[in-house]
């Protein structure tokens, strides 16, 4: 991705993040420059190093608070790069709210869009793709069997799984957007990820009842 003025800073967000991430950080990018041409009176230049810079902090602090780590990173980084303190404080406090886990919430039009951008990474095919790899890394499995040994549908109270991950969080993302602009993409990518997870259940389900079937056939 060629970022003209801006190709320095994101080539130091490279350095301080894995390739995952990177790739994380273009596309959350490419979702902020979307947002911003419908909101005009963002400050562009704090939306595009709020979003080059969101996820530094992920090397130093592992699962830990890497918006908190992320923020102070990146304010040194810009103020030691000759910008200005005033816009290293606006996106270091853009990076701070961006997360879903942070304390406080985006305040800023600037931090909403980051926010919003940040979240639309989650939604889609692409948000499929990403919660199976946390699920994977976490060792989190697709689903749960309940004590009758069917497979449990994700509800509240069930354990941890990829298909409880997204009737839980991820089918309600339409939900927690700030911007006009990100509730369109979102709305967008949500039938991919319905799409699956609608097919996976009832594949599971299929499975299990088939298999049932024959094991009261061939294991009495």
């Amino acid at each position: 991705m060629n970022c003209g003025k801006y190709q320095e800073v994101l080539d130091y967000a490279r350095s301080c993040i894995s390739d995952v991430d990177y790739a994380h950080t273009c596309r959350v990018l490419s979702y902020a420059l979307q947002i911003l041409v419908d909101n005009k009176k963002a400050d562009a230049s704090v939306v595009i190093l709020a979003a080059m810079l969101h996820d530094t902090g992920r090397s130093d602090v592992g699962s830990g608070d890497h918006a908190l780590t992320g923020s102070e990173k990146s304010y040194n980084y810009l103020v030691e790069n000759g910008y200005s303190d005033e816009l290293a404080r606006h996106v270091a406090d853009s990076i701070l709210t961006h997360s879903n886990y942070s304390e406080t919430k985006p305040q800023t039009l600037e931090a909403k869009i980051l926010f919003d951008a940040d979240k639309l990474d989650t939604t889609g095919a692409v948000g499929t793709a990403r919660a199976i790899m946390q699920c994977q890394l976490d060792e989190t499995p697709i689903y749960t069997l309940g004590e009758n040994g069917l497979p449990l549908g994700g509800r509240k109270d069930d354990p941890e799984s990829l298909v409880r991950k997204y009737k839980r969080k991820l089918r309600k993302l339409d939900m927690v957007f700030y911007t006009k602009k990100a509730k369109e993409i979102a709305a967008k990518h949500q039938p991919a990820m319905d799409d699956f997870f609608e097919a996976l259940t009832k594949e599971i389900d299929r499975s299990y009842k088939k298999g049932n079937e024959l094991i009261n056939k061939y294991c009495k």
